[in-house]
């Protein structure tokens, strides 16, 4: 996340009548396309990541796309942009949770690499079967895309006993499970297990909710300064694989140095 432009509270703020999208980029053949048809660069490949404003069809620009938000000056300026695009468009009269699920990463592994980069706790949806899992979405999805906690988890679900290798004491039954990345995000410990019965025998959201508070008030990211986080990888042998080729010529650069190739 650029914290010069997204963490700022008016555009946090503004970004609540959008539509938000985290971007898989090398993790996802169909998206990494896409990404490359919105921005030019001089390699012709996509580099790294894409921010663009997109209308309601997602195939219309509103704004110049580019690596970053830098095209606009200011944080104030990209939220006065994100206003002015809003006011265009009705918005929905329902709550969007009404009708949607968490938002979810590709897999189990892809979430927890996401929520170790960005501190952030990882929820678990664990389902075998599309009705436990809508059954533990219904009280999970309004917490999800509320005020209260949007921003504050990084969202997966697992459909199968492998989905949770990566996750300490884990067991594989309907529920929700709220738990803590290992610093490279290769495995993580479960902080909270919600069973779906427990859920259930609320009639509202009463244990995720609690859970939910407890995690915000008390979480601590495991924490490292870049060079440290780098070479402890590399004396670990620990390489994240992509799902597509890198095609960023500085990141490619960057790590080729910090390998010493």
């Amino acid at each position: 996340m650029d914290r010069s432009f997204l963490s700022i509270a008016q555009v946090v703020k503004a970004s609540r009548q959008f539509v938000c999208i985290r971007l898989a980029t090398y993790e996802d053949k169909q998206e990494a396309e896409f990404l490359k048809s919105l921005v030019r660069t001089r390699s012709g490949e996509l580099e790294n990541t894409v921010f663009a404003l997109l209308s309601p069809d997602g195939r219309t620009r509103l704004a110049r796309a580019g690596r970053g938000p830098q095209s606009f000056r200011s944080a104030s300026g990209l939220a006065a942009e994100m206003n002015r695009i809003a006011d265009q468009y009705h918005r929905a009269a329902k709550p969007l949770w009404s009708n949607t699920s968490p938002p979810y990463m590709k897999s189990v592994e892809l979430a927890l690499n996401v929520a170790a980069c960005d501190r952030l706790p990882a929820v678990v949806v664990v389902a075998a079967n599309s009705t436990d899992r809508e059954r533990l979405e219904t009280r999970l999805s309004p917490l999800a895309w509320s005020e209260q906690f949007g921003g504050k988890f990084v969202y997966a679900t697992a459909t199968s006993k492998s989905d949770l290798k990566p996750i300490t004491k884990s067991i594989f039954e309907p529920s929700v499970l709220l738990v803590q990345p290992g610093v490279f995000g290769l495995t993580a410990e479960i902080l909270h297990t919600l069973p779906l019965a427990q859920i259930q025998a609320e009639s509202k959201a009463t244990p995720i909710q609690a859970a939910f508070q407890a995690v915000v008030a008390d979480f601590q990211p495991q924490f490292m300064d870049y060079r440290s986080h780098i070479d402890l990888g590399i004396n670990l042998d620990i390489d994240w694989k992509t799902e597509i080729p890198v095609t960023d010529r500085q990141s490619i650069q960057a790590k080729q140095r910090s390998r010493g190739q």
